[in-house]
């Protein structure tokens, strides 16, 4: 199993669940550090073999060095999860080009280029592309983040059509609120904003125990829990200009008052 953006929040959980069942991992990030603490970790809890590439996905040479680096070593994974992302938060015209184009590229291309690069390799495979509640929600302030969801979303379900008669199953998670470090990475620093998503957030090893078990089962869309699994069947019932208008008159005090 190769799980991207695997040094934290939910990759850094869902590693630790998979190897609790005893699956091998490639665990890929930027930090080194961390992922080598990690591996350490898991190898002398559970005696699995674990594998390590530092590796900046949001940058165009991300996804080749990966490739080349699991071509090079023949680590060739029956589940790619692609968890791997960013968010960022605030007024559009606010926001830096850099910033824009980071995110775009990571959530995006690398994520696209990654199944397109193993997808072809895996046999009876399964492939997870995270992606947001928020992609279901045209949403003001988060507006490049949550249409980089929803591509996620729809490209996934497109490619779980494409591909099911070739035995690989391509599978869309949708989380809601979860305690990661998301919110700091994003941007936001408005103190009432940060309580009300710590308050909101599930816990990220909560979340990993409960969709492995659906991911193993390849269930096409998961949800994070089966409160956000109601959330969403209530957001598929309310228009999506409702529902863009519903998080502007939310989000709108925190992005003019977000340091």
């Amino acid at each position: 199993m190769l799980i991207t953006g695997s040094s934290q929040g939910l990759g850094k959980a869902l590693a630790f669940e998979c190897a609790k069942r005893g699956l091998s991992l490639v665990l890929a990030a930027r930090r080194k550090e961390i992922l080598d603490e990690m591996a350490h970790s898991l190898r002398e809890t559970y005696q699995v073999d674990v594998h390590t590439i530092a590796v900046d996905l949001s940058k165009p040479e991300g996804v080749d060095t990966l490739w080349q680096w699991c071509k090079r070593e023949q680590l060739w994974p029956d589940i790619l999860i692609n968890n791997a992302g960013r968010g960022l938060f605030g007024c559009f015209e606010h926001q830096s080009e850099m910033d824009i184009h980071h995110l775009l590229y990571l959530n995006i291309e690398a994520l696209t280029l990654l199944c397109h690069r193993f997808g072809p390799k895996m046999q009876q495979g399964i492939i997870v592309n995270v992606s947001s509640l928020v992609g279901m929600i045209p949403t003001p302030y988060f507006s490049v983040y949550s249409a980089t969801k929803s591509y996620v979303l729809h490209f996934s379900r497109a490619l779980f059509r494409e591909w099911k008669h070739k035995g690989i199953t391509v599978i869309c998670l949708l989380p809601g609120y979860m305690r990661t470090g998301f919110d700091t990475g994003a941007g936001i620093g408005n103190e009432r904003y940060l309580k009300i998503s710590a308050s909101l957030g599930l816990e990220v090893e909560k979340v990993a125990s409960y969709v492995l078990p659906r991911i193993l089962k390849r269930k096409p869309i998961i949800y994070a829990s089966s409160g956000n699994s109601f959330l969403a069947f209530l957001l598929g019932l309310v228009p999506a200009g409702w529902r863009s208008g519903i998080a502007k008159l939310f989000l709108k005090p925190f992005a003019e008052q977000n340091p």
